[in-house]
C-alpha cells in the first residue's frame, strides 16, 4: 500500500516538473537574450586577441551577465524531474514484483 502511495506522489510530482520545466527553460532562453550574454560570449570567436588581452574583465563581464538565478531555477526542475523518474520507476518495480509473486 505505502508503494502505490509513492508511485501517485511522485506520478504527480514527475508530471508537475514537466508542467513547470517549459515556462522556466523559456524564462531561461529570454534572459539570455536579453542580458547579452551570448554576444559577450560571441566575443571568444571574433576578438580573442582582444579576450586574452582583456581576460579578467571579460571573466568578470561574463559572470555579470549570465542569468544565474533563471539557470538555478531550471537546474531546480530538472533535478525534481529526474528524482521523481528515479522513485517512481523503483516504485514501480516493487509493484510489479509484489503483483509476480502474488501470482
Amino acid at each position: 500500500m505505502l508503494a502505490i502511495s509513492r508511485v501517485i506522489v511522485f506520478s504527480f510530482s514527475l508530471l508537475g516538473s514537466l508542467v513547470t520545466a517549459w515556462p522556466i527553460f523559456s524564462a531561461v532562453k529570454i534572459e539570455f537574450v536579453n542580458s547579452g550574454f551570448l554576444q559577450f560570449l560571441s566575443l571568444v570567436f571574433s576578438d580573442f586577441e582582444v579576450i586574452i588581452t582583456y581576460w579578467q574583465s571579460f571573466a568578470l563581464t561574463l559572470l555579470e551577465s549570465l542569468p544565474a538565478i533563471s539557470i538555478a531555477l531550471s537546474l531546480l526542475i530538472l533535478f525534481i524531474f529526474m528524482g521523481s523518474l528515479k522513485f517512481l520507476t523503483k516504485d514501480i518495480k516493487i509493484l510489479i514484483n509484489k503483483n509476480i509473486l502474488a501470482n
